[in-house]
């Protein structure tokens, strides 16, 4: 197997593992804020395994001011070791803009208006982070409700302001993985 291959072959099998651990909690319940929640700590639960020891990984705000602050992050990388956060309790952290890396939305299904939420909050971070000498990229993991054609279609309509768009888009459905 070539490297190309060997790629290939482990994102099919975390995405099979991801899989699995969807149907697990589907089994037991079908409530559907247990059921984010779940699917945000399978994804936190991945990025930890390889993230460097001076990152972590939770949910949270990114916090300029008191007037000036992000949406809720459902998965927030941010810069721990040089840069202690704000506020911390539980799972759920305030960091300062200089420390955030990598912002993710995390969506049980993707339509439309999900999708433009996520570009305008993904706005709002931009415009937060503007003077950190260091970019924090913006994802969105989507585990159904879109096809790959119908996100490029969202993208398409909004182009206008595609500097805006997510730089990761990943989905996670029973017929394909994009």
């Amino acid at each position: 197997m070539n490297e190309f291959e060997l790629l290939r072959e482990k994102i099919k099998k975390t995405s099979d593992s991801f899989g699995g651990k969807i149907k697990e909690i589907n089994s037991y319940t079908n409530h559907p804020h247990i059921i984010g929640r779940w699917r945000e700590y399978i994804i936190k639960d991945f990025i930890r395994q390889y993230l460097p020891e001076r990152f972590s990984v939770s949910s949270g705000i990114i916090c300029k001011d008191e007037s000036n602050y992000s949406p809720q992050i459902d998965i927030l990388i941010y810069e721990s070791k040089k840069y202690k956060p704000l506020k911390e309790f539980d799972e759920i952290v305030i960091v300062r803009p200089e420390s955030a890396v990598f912002a993710i939305e995390v969506k049980s299904k993707l339509y439309e208006k999900e999708f433009y939420k996520a570009i305008n909050d993904s706005k709002k971070i931009r415009e937060i982070r503007k003077d950190c000498s260091i970019c924090c990229k913006y994802g969105l993991v989507c585990f159904g409700g879109g096809r790959l054609k119908t996100i490029k279609k969202y993208i398409k309509n909004y182009i206008g302001s595609s500097i805006h768009c997510p730089e990761e888009i990943h989905c996670f459905s029973e017929n394909e993985n994009y």
